[in-house]
């Protein structure tokens, strides 16, 4: 397993790393990771998809603190950091938390529409995976690295069906 992160690594260096795509690959990556991490995370919380793993809402002072909260802050540092005054080196920092923070505000995008906490599970809350969809759309089309895609993809398949099974006598 650690073989395969070790060649997905050298093809990001080669393929993404140091050109112009590299912040947007980060954006769309942090963001679909952290999509999926959040409504994992807020499944688990509703409907106990997973019971070894403790998760709760975030309450402070009797006020549940949504995700979209902490998306905004995200997208707030995100947008500060890149100010050119602090330099070059933190736009790949800068680029994560960007794509952090736009799953996590988009996430609930029921609740901009909606003051109503049930829209995220209703059917209102459907607007909130178009919004991630649409967002998702719009990240590929400003970014499309083919070289890199393909060889992973190649890899990956390799790596998952062709890779030899040691044998133990």
């Amino acid at each position: 397993m650690w073989g395969y992160f070790k060649n997905a690594r050298t093809l990001y260096n080669k393929n993404i790393k140091g050109h112009r795509e590299e912040p947007r690959f980060l954006i769309l990556t942090s963001f679909i990771l952290t999509f999926i991490a959040a409504r994992l995370i807020v499944y688990n919380i509703e409907f106990q998809l997973f019971p070894l793993i403790p998760t709760r809402y975030i309450v402070i002072h009797d006020i549940h603190v949504h995700h979209l909260v902490w998306g905004i802050f995200l997208l707030l540092i995100a947008g500060f950091i890149r100010i050119p005054q602090f330099g070059h080196e933190l736009y790949r920092l800068s680029s994560i938390l960007y794509g952090m923070g736009a799953a996590l505000t988009l996430d609930e995008f029921s609740l901009w529409l909606r003051f109503n906490p049930n829209a995220y599970f209703g059917p209102e809350g459907r607007i909130s995976i178009d919004a991630v969809a649409i967002f998702t759309l719009l990240l590929l089309s400003t970014f499309w690295h083919g070289a890199f895609w393909r060889r992973l993809f190649d890899f990956t398949l390799k790596y998952v069906f062709f890779r030899r099974k040691k044998h133990t006598p």
